[in-house]
């Protein structure tokens, strides 16, 4: 059905290969990215912790007027 929609409108349905993710080298290299950032995103978390807590409003103000 959907097909005959697809070819009365002037189109051509092109079917893909299967897909699998085994067989496709950049999914084993984003497997590897995605896996080293998780081992160390805890890092990032707690210093962007500490050095949001060190800059409030009111610090980034005075600086800014010093800058300026």
């Amino acid at each position: 059905m959907i097909k005959s929609l697809i070819e009365s409108v002037g189109c051509t349905l092109l079917y893909l290969r299967t897909y699998s993710p085994d067989l496709n080298l950049i999914e084993h290299y984003w497997f590897k990215v995605k896996n080293d950032i998780r081992k160390v995103s805890h890092l990032f978390n707690d210093f962007f912790d500490e050095v949001f807590s060190h800059f409030t409003i009111c610090n980034f103000l005075s600086e800014l007027r010093y800058t300026c």
